[in-house]
């Protein structure tokens, strides 16, 4: 079972549950990629809810989840991501 931060979670256009993923990190020559991944959702407490990707999407422990957008005009805020899939 995976677990991420609630605020990873959001409801995509067709009601369907789904994180973002860091797929590669941001670095000042790259702009780094996320991933979508459609989840199932089961039980939430102290701010978790587990997941389970469907779809043949892969979510594995220590992916890193989006869990906020750092506006460029703030200075960068760690609480933005969290190493947060884990099992």
């Amino acid at each position: 079972v995976l677990v991420v931060p609630v605020a990873a979670v959001s409801v995509g256009g067709d009601g369907s549950s789904r994180v973002e993923v860091e797929r590669s990190p941001v670095t000042e020559s790259d702009p780094g990629s996320t991933e979508i991944v459609t989840v199932d959702v089961g039980l939430s407490a102290q701010g978790l809810v587990e997941v389970s990707p469907i779809g043949g999407a892969t979510l594995a422990e220590g992916d890193r989840v989006v869990v906020g957008v750092q506006d460029d005009s703030e200075s960068a805020d760690p609480s933005d991501e969290t190493d947060g899939a884990s099992g």
